[in-house]
């Protein structure tokens, strides 16, 4: 962690900073298993009957999955909820603006900054201030969101200043190790995603699913994906009780099979899967980065583009219209020049 000045009731004084995902996020996720969970479940040498399930959420997700290619012997299911395969690179502008830059220019900008030794900067800080209730888009649970702001209200010193440049560089080296090795899956995951996801990219679950099933054989689903949860955002488990419940009811189900289980999916994890609402791919799936003030975008953008609007509602409309408004007349600009050249 790098310090930044921060706020005057401690909070926003940390900055999130790691050299390298797979020396220690993953190498700590490993040492846990193979320290901690394994002995507990091994008595005088006898066989081992528990089931190992490895459950993470965004960047855990991710690291569970590498758990899954590195270490498959350790653990016999998985479940990646909207794991960080692709993040999103938004970054603050002057406070009223949340400008999202494509991959690409992102990349390039982190190793730039690393590359002149300014990797343990802030690259990115939203929400840093503990006593301001939090503005990003995490649950439609008015009852979990309130619980969530007062954590962070009794706890000022676990609130971060933000991301720095050495993280996002080291994120998108851990996030391209994940994909590029997606075809070594054997171990059975379940793969959420949320509809709204102000954190990570849809498209990349796609790839994942894709490149880890094509290789199997025998079973050609050993990845299922169960989403676009819908109406959910990020915090799929912070969400409200009709899509809560039934996630958390086929996570228990399916944690509890074992790595025994043909197929890797059995009817009744399916008919429990079929209780949670999803959007169905192609149909109700939209890119939309402009659902009211907010980005919900299930794809990297070509360009940047603006999403959140800060200030008030009213403020933040305006901009919006006005951004829009700036947009069209250069389309239309663009377009009458054209006309006349010809």
């Amino acid at each position: 962690m790098a310090l930044s000045k921060g706020n005057s009731d401690g909070s926003g004084r940390r900055i999130c900073y790691v050299n390298d995902f797979e020396t220690s996020y993953l190498a700590d996720a490993q040492q846990f298993l193979e320290t901690i969970v394994h002995p507990a479940i091994h008595s005088n040498n006898e066989q081992r009957q528990a089931s190992i399930c490895v459950v993470g959420r965004s960047m855990g997700g991710a690291i569970a999955t590498r758990l899954c290619q590195t270490c498959p012997h350790l653990l016999d299911r998985c479940v990646a909820m909207v794991p960080m395969y692709s993040h999103k690179n938004v970054f603050d502008v002057a406070g009223l603006l949340d400008l999202e830059l494509p991959i690409g220019v992102a990349r390039a900008f982190a190793n730039a900054m690393t590359g002149i030794g300014l990797g343990k900067a802030k690259a990115d800080g939203r929400d840093t201030d503990a006593s301001v209730p939090t503005a990003e888009l995490l649950s439609h649970s008015e009852e979990r969101m309130g619980a969530w702001n007062e954590m962070r209200k009794s706890n000022p010193s676990l609130v971060l200043a933000g991301a720095s440049f050495g993280w996002v560089q080291a994120a998108f080296r851990f996030e391209q190790t994940v994909m590029t090795n997606a075809h070594t899956i054997q171990t059975p995951m379940l793969l959420f995603q949320a509809e709204n996801d102000s954190f990570v990219y849809n498209s990349a679950h796609d790839e994942f699913l894709a490149r880890a099933n094509a290789h199997h054989e025998k079973h050609k689903e050993l990845v299922r994906l169960v989403g676009p949860v819908k109406d959910s955002n990020h915090e799929i488990l912070m969400e409200i009780h009709e899509i809560r419940h039934p996630i958390i009811r086929v996570i228990s189900e399916f944690a509890a099979l074992g790595s025994n289980v043909d197929p890797p999916f059995p009817d009744s994890i399916q008919s429990s899967l079929e209780a949670i609402p999803v959007v169905q791919k192609g149909v109700e799936e939209e890119d939309c980065r402009w659902p009211s003030g907010h980005h919900s975008g299930v794809r990297p953008p070509s360009l940047p583009m603006p999403l959140i609007l800060r200030g008030s509602a009213k403020a933040r409309k305006g901009l919006d219209a006005l951004i829009k408004g700036v947009f069209f007349a250069l389309v239309v600009q663009y377009g009458l020049s054209t006309f006349r050249k010809r």
